[in-house]
């Protein structure tokens, strides 16, 4: 069977390609699911939160292609929709807070993102993960002392050993962020033996640190 080629587009600026084209298609696809979720569905509770989740995942994935900052900010907003369609579905499900904090750093709120981001531990304590992203805001903010604990609480929650990447990950920034704190408070050697031999690379939030 023959395939379909794809639409050509043209490509002045402003235009789109037939990829992109496609992508923003399935996300309106998927938008449209999760309104279509009937009051029957609700009772599947985490299964069906899933699929609003994936939809803003999906919606951030097209946001961080963006390379114009309105319009990466407009697709960021189309990604809250899923997210709180997620959190109505299971208000315990951990993930759809933190997306969903995310999501509002990169529209500019913070305080909304303050708020979602420690929400999900909230509704999730053990996950290290969700530490740093809530640590770096309050840092940026000008709230050390706050960061502070936060990380130290992270720490605390810390498993031995996990096969788990986002954990094993979320506690060697915790780890770099303690020591990056300590240093500026003049307490070299506990930072040095506390900090992992890697070199600090900070990819949690996008708030710039103000000056």
């Amino acid at each position: 069977m023959k395939r379909r080629a794809s639409t050509q587009t043209t490509t002045t600026s402003g235009s789109s390609s037939p990829r992109s084209t496609r992508t923003r298609k399935t996300g309106r696809r998927w938008q449209r699911r999760c309104r279509a979720i009937s009051a029957d569905e609700r009772e599947g509770g985490r299964r069906l939160g899933q699929l609003p989740r994936e939809a803003g995942l999906f919606l951030e994935r097209i946001a961080q292609a963006k390379q114009e900052p309105k319009a990466r900010t407009d697709a960021y907003e189309e990604a809250k929709a899923p997210y709180t369609k997620c959190i109505e579905l299971d208000e315990n499900y951990a993930d759809c807070y933190h997306h969903l904090g995310h999501v509002y750093l990169w529209t500019d709120d913070e305080q909304k993102a303050l708020q979602f981001f420690t929400d999900a531990i909230a509704h999730d304590p053990d996950a290290v993960r969700y530490y740093p992203p809530l640590a770096e805001l309050y840092i940026n903010l000008f709230m050390e002392d706050v960061a502070m604990k936060v990380l130290q609480e992270g720490k605390s929650r810390a498993k031995p050993s996990t096969n788990d990447k986002r954990e094993a990950r979320g506690m060697f920034y915790i780890h770099i962020m303690l020591a990056d704190l300590l240093q500026r408070n003049g307490d070299y050697p506990t930072a040095a033996a506390g900090a992992p031999s890697l070199p600090r690379r900070s990819t949690w939030g996008r708030t710039p640190r103000r000056t």
